[in-house]
């Protein structure tokens, strides 16, 4: 099994305690603990069975551009992680299985291309949409990842992990920008939420136009 993950602002990898345990290694990571790989690892591909990972890079002078949110299903390939560059964390109780390279290499590759076209439509987002646009599309994406029965429905509701500055961290934005975004599209009727952590997409063609850039965000 997988021992420990590192605190928050910690040091300590997590590693294998049973040297002749099965190869599958699975483990409950605790909420706000970030993931460091042991040398072994560093070519491993790690899914998430339930719960909720960042990925992140922290530049020199302390600013944070998260690069990617995974959610159930979602693999981590723990390169990204392994010369420091960029860091892995858990927003709440979540489930992560390591995978074997072997009976696993059709999900393994499948998860190599999303994250290439994740990779790709985040780039958009940062360099060419609008601040309307960019907070759209993230609660669609999340909504696909983490509402019951996934986003599929028409009005799907989520549990919404991250905090609001780790939204702007995400999408390139300032704190107050996401508060009125979201704010603006709860005043439309577009989204609803009684908790700032619980959002329902009440009008998801409406929001979907929002994100793609074909319908007035103002």
């Amino acid at each position: 099994m997988l021992e420990h993950i590192e605190p928050a602002g910690g040091s300590v990898p997590f590693r294998l305690t049973d040297t002749q345990a099965p190869f599958r290694q699975e483990r409950w990571v605790a909420p706000q603990m970030t993931l460091v790989p042991p040398v072994q690892w560093r070519d491993a591909a790690v899914r998430i069975g339930r719960g909720c990972l960042i990925v992140s890079h922290e530049l020199p002078d302390g600013r944070r551009q998260i690069l990617d949110v995974l959610g159930q299903g979602r693999i981590l390939f723990c390169s990204m992680l392994a010369h420091g560059t960029a860091k892995a964390r858990s927003l709440t109780f979540t489930n992560v299985e390591r995978l074997d390279e072997h009976s696993d290499r059709d999900a393994i590759e499948e998860a190599r291309q999303l994250a290439m076209k994740r990779a790709y439509e985040h780039a958009l987002l940062l360099g060419r949409k609008k601040s309307t646009e960019k907070v759209a599309t993230a609660l669609l994406d999340l909504a696909d990842q983490f509402a019951c029965g996934n986003g599929g429905q028409m009005r799907p509701s989520f549990t919404l992990y991250l905090m609001r500055n780790e939204l702007a961290d995400w999408l390139g934005l300032t704190l107050e920008t996401v508060s009125r975004c979201l704010s603006d599209f709860k005043r439309k009727g577009v989204i609803a939420f009684e908790r700032t952590d619980r959002i329902t997409i009440r009008e998801k063609t409406a929001l979907r136009a929002i994100a793609d850039g074909l319908a007035p965000s103002t």
